[in-house]
């Protein structure tokens, strides 16, 4: 059974390219080594009653990471290289191009 401080996981991911979210202090947004943002955001929970994650947690911080738990703890524990988590993310056809702007995005014509 793994079984991961909350301090640890925010340390391994912000090693990793994971930066705090402005005014969600439980949710990391990921920039690729580019300085692009990315739409991965783990929530990852601090205060009473959440200093450890057990498997199920870490189960949904990896899915939400787009890994498997044993690769998410490989990203976490840092034996996966940011450059690896990138690779892995390209595979899911994932890339830190910018996106185009939304067609709904685009001014309405009005009159």
């Amino acid at each position: 059974m793994a079984v991961r401080k909350t301090r640890a996981i925010r340390v391994g991911l912000e090693a990793k390219g994971f930066r705090e979210a402005e005014n969600d202090h439980t949710r990391l947004w990921y920039y690729w080594t580019t300085g692009a943002k990315s739409s991965i955001q783990p929530k990852v929970s601090h205060g009473p009653g959440s200093d450890t994650y057990d498997d199920h947690l870490l189960g949904k911080v990896a899915k939400q990471l787009r890994l498997t738990n044993h690769d998410a703890l490989g990203l976490i524990d840092c034996p996966m290289t940011q450059a690896a988590y990138e690779e892995r993310l390209r595979a899911q056809g994932l890339d830190p191009s910018p996106q185009p702007a939304s067609t709904r995005a685009r001014g309405r014509r009005g009159g």
